[in-house]
Order: structure tokens, then C-alpha cells, then sequence
């Protein structure tokens, strides 16, 4: 009779861990914390550093719109503003914003999940007009990355894409309750090909 116990219990729990009632349980997983007040510094293979802060978006429809603010090294002239929505489990990017003009994502591109599991995929695709634009998202596995000398059990998330001429990869690692650790991209067009890498240096968040 026990044994039998003991299984039904074994099995309420798999049922539980499969259903969103695990969070009574297990600490569901983020790796992509939207955390207004956070910031993060990353170093890039050219030697310098980028510092990226985040804020609740103001005036928008939506309340759960984000920026994502790029910087300088001063962290006072920023350079890019990468505005996201979080739909659910989805991270859409709504838009990106330049000191000088704004370029719209239509439809907004799914670029990542709050929770994801190994062999996810989907793609995007622009509807504008004559803007040849698209790309295919894949979460291939696991990765231990070392971050001030601790490993850290990160998703690889690859991106192939097309952006007019050019052709691009990318691979980012994120971590649970971190967000992006690592990520390479590798640009390339008929004459000439670009790598660009960036790791996470130091991070701060708003909790």
C-alpha cells in the first residue's frame, strides 16, 4: 500500500512540475529580468566598455513596455535604446531609438523568453515595404560560462539572419536571474566580414 502511495505522490509531483502550479514549489526561471533601476557594463573585443540601463518606458499604451538604454563609458551620452514589450512569457522588440531617428520593428520581433527550454525556435519576418528583413531563433543547449570566476549554467540562444546585404549570426548566452551574459555577432556582406563580442563585466539589480 505504501508503494502505492509513494508512486501517486511521485506522480502528482512530475504533474505539478509540467503545469504552472510548480511555482508553488520551484522558483520559476527569468533570463531576461526587466528590472527598472538595473544596469549592466559589458566589454567589447575593441576595448572599451558599454553600459546599459534600464527603465519603465513612459507614455507608451502598455504598461509593461521597457527601455534599454545604451551608454557610453561616461553613462551620461547614450548612443541606442532598445525598447521592449513583455507579452506574457514573450520578450517583443517594439522599436530602437537613435538620437536622431527611431527605427521601428513591424511586426515587433520576438527576440527572447522570460522562461525558455533547449530547442526552442521560431522566426520573424518584416512586413514593411521593401525592407528585406527576417531571421530565425533557435535555444540550442546549455552552456557553463565563467563570470567573476563562478560558472554559470547559461541558454545559447543562435540567431541567423538577412538585414538587406547583410548576413549575420548571433549568439547570446543568458543566465537565470542575470539576463545576457555573453554575445558574438558576425556580420558579413560580399567584401567584408565583422565579429563583434561582448561579456558581461559588471551588473547591478534594482531589487
Amino acid at each position: 500500500m505504501k508503494k502505492y502511495i509513494y508512486l501517486i505522490f511521485l506522480l502528482t509531483v512530475i504533474m505539478l512540475v509540467e503545469t504552472s502550479e510548480c511555482s508553488l514549489f520551484f522558483k520559476k526561471k527569468d533570463y531576461f529580468p526587466a528590472i527598472p533601476g538595473s544596469e549592466y557594463i559589458y566589454r567589447t573585443n575593441a576595448g572599451f566598455d558599454t553600459i546599459i540601463k534600464v527603465e519603465k518606458a513612459k507614455n507608451e499604451k502598455s504598461p509593461d513596455i521597457y527601455n534599454f538604454t545604451t551608454f557610453k563609458n561616461d553613462g551620461i551620452n547614450w548612443v541606442s535604446r532598445e525598447v521592449y514589450k513583455i507579452s506574457g512569457n514573450d520578450i517583443l522588440w517594439l522599436r530602437r531609438e537613435y538620437p536622431t531617428f527611431t527605427a521601428l520593428l513591424s511586426p515587433p520581433e520576438k527576440i527572447m523568453m522570460k522562461e525558455a527550454k533547449i530547442g526552442e525556435s521560431w522566426s520573424w519576418k518584416s512586413n514593411i515595404k521593401n525592407l528585406n528583413s527576417k531571421c530565425d531563433y533557435r535555444i540550442e543547449k546549455f552552456e557553463k560560462l565563467t563570470f567573476k570566476n563562478k560558472n554559470i549554467n547559461c541558454l545559447k540562444l543562435k540567431i541567423i539572419g538577412q538585414d538587406q546585404d547583410v548576413t549575420y549570426e548571433l549568439n547570446r548566452w543568458y543566465a537565470d536571474g542575470i539576463g545576457l551574459i555573453k554575445s558574438i555577432t558576425i556580420m558579413s556582406t560580399k567584401t567584408k566580414k565583422i565579429s563583434i563580442t561582448s561579456d558581461l563585466k559588471e551588473y547591478k539589480l534594482n531589487k
